[in-house]
This record gives structure tokens, C-alpha cells and sequence, in this order.
């Protein structure tokens, strides 16, 4: 389960490198989520799996949610403590 601490952390994070995502727990399977919605692949996506590795996390999934060809989508990247 993710702890308020934890989350803060995170969040504070993503706030200081302008990564915009909503964290949140996976109950079934004690991860966590990232819900970026239309975020550059780079910028945004990879900055993202960059911050959580720094913090500890390695990534486990990602669900693609919304994609038009261009190099923004919107994503759910889900992260397991490593």
C-alpha cells in the first residue's frame, strides 16, 4: 500500500521536473500508478519511469490508454518497489 509519505515524495518529485501524472495504488497487487494523460513520450513518460527508478521503483507495466500517431499518448505506467 502506498504510504502518504511515500506519495508525497513522488509527488513533490514529478512537481519539480514538470512531470504531470496522478499516482495511486494498485490494491490487487500492492503497485503503484501513474496516469499520464496526453504526455510527451520522452518528456513526460520517460521522465516519469526515470524519477520512480531514482526513487526505488522499477517499472512492471505500461497500459496504453489513448494514442493518435503523434508523440504524446496517454498512459497508465505501473511501478513496483525494486
Amino acid at each position: 500500500m502506498l504510504t502518504r509519505e511515500e506519495y508525497d515524495c513522488i509527488t513533490r518529485c514529478f512537481n519539480a521536473c514538470n512531470v504531470w501524472g496522478d499516482v495511486h495504488d494498485y490494491w490487487e497487487d500492492d503497485s503503484i500508478g501513474v496516469d499520464i494523460t496526453w504526455g510527451d513520450w520522452k518528456h513526460d513518460h520517460l521522465r516519469c519511469d526515470w524519477i520512480m527508478e531514482e526513487l526505488g521503483y522499477a517499472l512492471v507495466e505500461v497500459y496504453d490508454i489513448e494514442e493518435n500517431g503523434s508523440d504524446c499518448y496517454s498512459a497508465t505506467r505501473r511501478y513496483r518497489r525494486s
